[in-house]
């Protein structure tokens, strides 16, 4: 059997239960907690037509609109205990983290990775549509998100639209507006070239600077270290299907 984490034992002890979302003072009461956190995690699971809202509303016997109520009352419950699960490390992880990196490829002070991720939308939205549109041609969100080596997440950043860059959208983050609140001396983080070098942010060097032989072993090195956000995304994505392809 499986070992249970700590985490998963503590959202196991109702964490969200109790949650004022799931109270109303109607006499028509709500299917309990766990059945619309079941109707909720499976749709977020879902990708195409496997997600279709109709299809649980048949599955689970509720009315379409009911489905999207459960969705959206388990989002935001588990959005109410988000920050206890996604947190900028403390100074002593920081160190360990570092600590850990350098050992295993000799980045000196670096204390996670960055990267930009798209969130697909499946349809142009209808109002300015044209503004989520991005290189890769089509439409949908950026998310920008920081791991650590253990591949959690530490940080996480959402809301920009599609033609908005990696870059841009960094700067109007904390990490890059305050950042003597979350990174001490020499400490820094591993990206690619979508981003602005910077003494917090280690890009790779460019051309023609990334011809000479020093440099061209430095790109490798800082990209084998970087794929664990790669990794990342890949993990977050499988686990919610729906992120692949939004229906909305």
């Amino acid at each position: 059997m499986p070992k249970i984490s700590s985490r998963n034992q503590q959202i196991k002890k109702g964490l969200i239960r109790n949650n004022p979302v799931f109270l109303n003072k109607s006499k028509n009461l709500q299917r309990p907690v766990w059945q619309q956190l079941a109707i909720a995690l499976e749709r977020l699971g879902c990708n195409g037509n496997g997600a279709s809202v109709g299809r649980f509303a048949r599955q689970w016997g509720l009315g379409i609109s009911t489905v999207v109520k459960y969705t959206k009352h388990i989002i935001t419950a588990i959005n109410s205990i988000g920050n206890n699960y996604v947190q900028w490390p403390n100074s002593l992880e920081k160190q360990q983290i570092s600590d850990r990196i350098e050992q295993s490829s000799g980045f000196k002070g670096c204390i996670g990775y960055l990267d930009g991720t798209d969130v697909v939308l499946e349809y142009k939205p209808s109002e300015d549509g044209e503004i989520y549109y991005n290189r890769k041609k089509r439409y949908a969100l950026t998310v920008q998100l920081v791991c650590d080596d253990l591949k959690y997440i530490r940080f996480a950043n959402f809301g920009w639209l599609g033609s908005v860059t990696d870059s841009t959208a960094y700067k109007s983050t904390p990490l890059f507006n305050e950042v003597n609140k979350f990174f001490s001396q020499n400490e820094y983080l591993l990206a690619d070239c979508g981003y602005q070098l910077t003494s917090t942010t280690i890009t790779p060097y460019k051309q023609p600077q990334a011809s000479i032989s020093k440099n061209t072993f430095f790109n490798e090195m800082l990209a084998k270290e970087r794929v664990k956000i790669e990794h990342v995304n890949g993990i977050w994505k499988g686990r919610f299907e729906c992120l692949n392809r939004i229906r909305t």
